[in-house]
């Protein structure tokens, strides 16, 4: 399990969101097999947006699963975007500028399908999560 944190500034939502297991993975020899469209997850009344990466390394798969969270944002999810004077002014305008971001990356492995990695997800969320209020 990773946890990563963007403090607020200038570059964090590009950081946060161009730094994702797709080009870790490849980069550390994984072969990906296969990404998810966007899936949540809940802990709680906590309503996490996940991709799932499935891989492949020496003939064994694993499921990476991986959170990208905005700081005060009204709606979760995500999506690569690039550093256009429109995305860029957009957040300002709507009074979100310079956001914090968090990633989670939980990795799994020795699973025989999807659904059983994913109970397994939700399992270890239940144990490390805790919604407060």
């Amino acid at each position: 399990m990773v946890l990563r944190r963007w403090n607020p500034g200038r570059i964090a939502v590009h950081l946060a969101k161009t730094h994702t297991p797709e080009s870790c993975l490849t980069a550390a020899g994984k072969h990906l097999v296969s990404v998810s469209d966007l899936e949540y997850f809940e802990v709680g009344r906590l309503k996490l947006p996940f991709r799932v990466y499935v891989v492949e390394e020496s003939g064994r798969k694993g499921y990476v699963f991986y959170c990208l969270w905005e700081d005060r944002a009204a709606q979760q999810g995500f999506a690569a975007t690039s550093l256009t004077y429109r995305n860029r002014l957009e957040p300002v305008l709507a009074g979100r500028r310079n956001l914090g971001q968090r990633s989670l990356e939980v990795a799994v492995w020795g699973f025989e399908d999807a659904p059983l990695a994913e109970a397994a997800l939700v399992r270890q969320l239940e144990k490390v999560i805790r919604v407060q209020g």
